[in-house]
């Protein structure tokens, strides 16, 4: 089941923060906040 089949009826916001890693290399984390709760994308 995906959870995705109520983002078009509730809505979703998606997130996302990033820094760099000690070899200062960006790190992005991607993250969807619905009703259902957080749902991690990528990184």
């Amino acid at each position: 089941i995906r959870k995705n089949f109520a983002w078009n009826e509730y809505g979703v916001s998606i997130v996302f923060d990033g820094w760099t890693n000690i070899q200062r290399q960006p790190l992005i984390n991607f993250i969807a906040y619905s009703l259902n709760g957080p749902i991690f994308i990528k990184c």
